[in-house]
C-alpha cells in the first residue's frame, strides 16, 4: 500500500516536471523568435505631419469647397520612410498631391465617402428630355432619389447626362483622414507641399449699398471654415468645374456624370487677380478662424451710378434700381442690403455683374402705383383674332415717376399700333411712361392672331 502511494507521488512529480520542461522550451522558442524577428526587421519611426487644420494658403469658392496647401520641413532617415497626415473628413482624395518626395503610395484608412453627394445637398440634374432642381436624398437601387417640387422623385440612371452641384450642405460628421504616405528618401532635411480639396468651407458676398449717395460696400462671408490659423485667405468668385465622383451603388453606369461644380475698415486690402476664368481676392494679412464659425470681411467699396425706376409686368408694381458697376472688378452673386443713410429698406439677390455692366435689383414694392391691363375690345373671324387692349397707369404719389411696362404678344400675334409707341423686341412689348404726382396714364395698343 505504501509502495503504490509512493509509485503515485513519483508520478505525480514526473508530470509536473514534463510540463514544466515543456513550458520552459516553448517560452525559449517564442523568445528566440521574437528576438530574431527584432534584430532583422527594426522599427521604423513614423514622421506625423501636419494637423487636420493645418494651412497655409486657403482658396475658398462660393459652392462649397476648398483649396488648402501647406508646407513642411521634415527629416528623413536613408531608405523607406512612412509619414502620417491628418487631413480633414471633407477631403476629396484624389486631389490630394505631395511635393518634394519620391512617394512610394498614398493610402487612406478611413475610406472618404463613396459619393460627392450628401443629403440636403442642392442640385441640378440634366436628363436626356428634362432638367430638374431639388434637393439630393440618396442613391437608389433604381436611380437618384431628390426633392423637387414638394415631392420625392427618383430619376432613372439611365437618363441622366450630367448633374450639377449648386450648394453642397455644411458636414456635420466631425472626424479626421489618417493618410500614410509611404517613400523612399535620402537622410536628411526636405521641403514637403501638401495641397488638397475638400468640401464644406464655402463664402458668399454680401453687399451694403446706400441708395442716397451710390456708395456700395462689399463684404466676404466665409462660413463653415476650419480651424485654420494664420493663414492667407483667398475668396474666388464663382464654383469650380468639379467631376462626379464615385460609382453608383448596385449597378454599373457608363455616361459621363459631370457637375459644375458663391462701414469698411481703414487697413485691410485685398489683391484681386484672375485665374483661368475666376476672380480672386487675396487677403493682404494673415487670418484666423474657428471651426464651423461665419466670419465676414469687407472686400472692396466704391460710388457706383444708380437710378431708380418703376417696373410692372403683371402683379405688383416693382421698385427698382439700375447698379452700373464702374468698379475696377466684377460685382460677386449676393445679397445686397439696401439704406437709405442709416435706414434699411429692403433687401434683394445682386447677380453677377462683369465691370463696366449693369443689373438691377427689387428694393420694394410700390403700394402707391397701381397698374391694370384690360381687353376694350375684340373680333375674331375665320381667319384672325383682333385685340385692343389698355393699360391705365395711376399715380396715387406726391411726386412724379418713371415707369417700364411690359407685356408679351401672344404666339403668333402680330402688333397692329400702339400709343405711346411700343419697343418691341421678339415677343415683348415695352414702354416707358411718365406720371406727374397723383396723375394718371393709359397705353393702348392692338394685335392680330393669325390663324391661316
Amino acid at each position: 500500500m505504501k509502495t503504490l502511494e509512493i509509485f503515485k507521488k513519483k508520478k505525480t512529480i514526473s508530470k509536473k516536471v514534463k510540463i514544466m520542461i515543456i513550458c520552459t522550451l516553448v517560452f525559449a522558442v517564442m523568445l528566440t523568435l521574437v528576438s530574431a524577428f527584432v534584430i532583422k526587421t527594426p522599427t521604423q519611426k513614423a514622421i506625423v505631419l501636419g494637423e487636420p487644420m493645418r494651412a497655409d494658403t486657403v482658396t475658398i469658392y462660393q459652392n462649397g469647397f476648398t483649396f488648402v496647401t501647406f508646407t513642411e520641413t521634415i527629416t528623413t532617415e536613408e531608405g523607406e520612410n512612412t509619414i502620417l497626415l491628418y487631413l480633414p473628413s471633407g477631403l476629396l482624395f484624389e486631389t490630394l498631391r505631395i511635393n518634394g518626395l519620391d512617394v512610394v503610395d498614398i493610402r487612406c484608412s478611413s475610406t472618404p465617402e463613396e459619393h460627392l453627394f450628401e443629403e440636403g445637398d442642392s442640385i441640378i440634374i440634366h436628363t436626356k428630355d428634362e432638367t430638374y432642381a431639388g434637393t439630393f436624398i440618396e442613391w437608389t437601387y433604381h436611380g437618384l432619389a431628390i426633392y423637387y417640387d414638394n415631392k420625392t422623385l427618383i430619376i432613372n440612371t439611365d437618363e441622366i447626362k450630367t448633374i450639377e452641384l449648386v450648394k453642397p450642405v455644411p458636414q456635420q460628421k466631425p472626424g479626421e483622414l489618417l493618410v500614410t504616405i509611404n517613400i523612399i528618401s535620402t537622410y536628411g532635411e526636405k521641403n514637403v507641399t501638401i495641397s488638397y480639396l475638400m468640401k464644406g468651407p464655402s463664402w458668399r458676398a454680401t453687399h451694403f449699398l446706400d441708395l442716397d449717395t451710390g456708395n456700395l460696400e462689399c463684404w466676404a462671408q466665409v462660413e463653415n471654415p476650419q480651424a485654420w490659423q494664420n493663414v492667407t485667405l483667398t475668396t474666388v468668385v464663382g464654383g469650380p468645374h468639379v467631376v462626379y465622383r464615385g460609382g453608383f451603388t448596385s449597378y454599373s453606369y457608363d455616361q459621363e456624370n459631370i457637375l459644375y461644380a458663391g462701414g469698411m475698415t481703414s487697413g485691410i486690402t485685398w489683391t484681386p487677380s484672375e485665374v483661368e476664368e475666376y476672380h480672386e481676392y487675396t487677403l493682404s494679412e494673415k487670418i484666423s478662424f474657428n471651426k464651423g464659425e461665419t466670419v465676414r470681411i469687407p472686400l472692396f467699396s466704391g460710388v457706383i451710378p444708380i437710378y431708380q425706376e418703376y417696373f410692372w409686368s403683371g402683379g405688383k408694381v416693382e421698385n427698382r434700381y439700375y447698379l452700373n458697376n464702374t468698379m475696377p472688378e466684377p460685382l460677386p452673386n449676393g445679397i445686397v442690403e439696401c439704406y437709405r443713410g442709416n435706414k434699411w429698406v429692403g433687401e434683394d439677390n445682386l447677380k453677377y455683374t462683369p465691370k463696366g455692366d449693369e443689373s438691377s435689383i427689387i428694393v420694394s414694392y410700390a403700394y402707391d402705383i397701381k397698374v391694370e391691363s384690360k381687353t376694350i375690345s375684340e373680333e375674331h373671324t375665320y381667319s384672325k383674332d383682333t385685340y385692343t387692349k389698355q393699360i391705365t397707369i395711376e399715380n396715387f404719389k406726391n411726386v412724379s415717376i418713371i415707369i417700364k411696362i411690359e407685356q408679351p404678344l401672344p404666339y403668333k400675334a402680330n402688333l397692329l399700333s400702339s400709343t405711346p409707341t411700343a419697343n418691341l423686341e421678339g415677343r415683348i412689348l415695352s414702354w416707358k411712361v411718365d406720371v406727374g404726382a397723383n396723375e394718371d396714364s393709359i397705353i393702348t395698343y392692338g394685335y392680330e392672331v393669325v390663324w391661316h
